[in-house]
């Protein structure tokens, strides 16, 4: 965790990408490191979200307003969904939202004085029931998400995964590094770095892959050192 923090440089106010599938610790780490100011974008893999991304984040017992306002979880589904939004949610939903709160639908009430139509609006979101509210309000964040990523402004790519080939990984989120932006990825075994360094080194500069490992020392009187005989796995 420590390596990843300081080769990606994490720091104050930064904005970074973090594919996190261990309970949200690499994301923990780079959010206690920014301060609280910055934007961190966590993609999982799945094709939904779920409560367990942020559990190492709120373990750390900040404001829920202000991780609300920099942290942003997401599927790396939704950044290709070419359906994603207000349509497919209405249709996955059986029609039981009958109109939009957004875009051409309102364009009749635009007509109407700003007063009725905040009413209307009003009105609206009220007769929704809660968890479609919530829905709603879900898709506007990653809408949000998507336009920020668009910029191509990201100080950073942090990836954890075992389960998935990180090649297809940094493929997707790569462009959305701004110029000269480091990315780190963590993988048990060394072969999908291998892949990735091949894939990569004709675009990027500085490729390196290292190995962590611990090396037991000797302490003795005038005797310290690291043991000189030891298993390199």
């Amino acid at each position: 965790l420590a390596q990843m923090l300081h080769l990606t440089n994490v720091m104050y106010g930064g904005n970074y990408m973090v594919v996190d599938t261990n309970l949200g610790l690499i994301s923990a780490g780079c959010f206690e490191r920014m301060g609280g100011k910055g934007r961190i974008i966590q993609f999982t893999l799945e094709e939904q979200t779920h409560a367990g991304m942020r559990q190492a984040i709120e373990a750390l017992n900040f404001p829920s307003e202000l991780v609300s306002a920099s942290v942003t979880s997401m599927s790396i589904y939704d950044l290709y969904d070419p359906n994603f939004g207000e349509e497919s949610f209405l249709k996955n939903n059986n029609g039981s939202v009958k109109r939009k709160i957004d875009g051409d639908d309102l364009e009749a009430d635009k007509k109407d004085d700003e007063n009725n139509d905040d009413k209307n609006e009003n009105e609206k979101e009220s007769s929704l029931p809660p968890q479609e509210v919530r829905k709603l309000a879900r898709i506007e964040e990653i809408k949000q998400a998507k336009a920020f990523l668009e910029q191509k402004d990201m100080d950073g790519l942090l990836i954890v995964t075992d389960e998935h080939h990180p090649k297809s990984i940094i493929n997707l989120l790569y462009p959305y590094l701004a110029n000269s932006r480091p990315f780190v990825i963590y993988c048990s075994v060394p072969d999908p770095l291998i892949d990735v360094y091949n894939s990569m080194k004709d675009n990027s500069l500085y490729l390196k892959i290292t190995q962590t490992w611990m090396r037991q020392y000797q302490v003795m009187d005038s005797r310290t050192r690291p043991d000189m005989m030891m298993d390199g796995s």
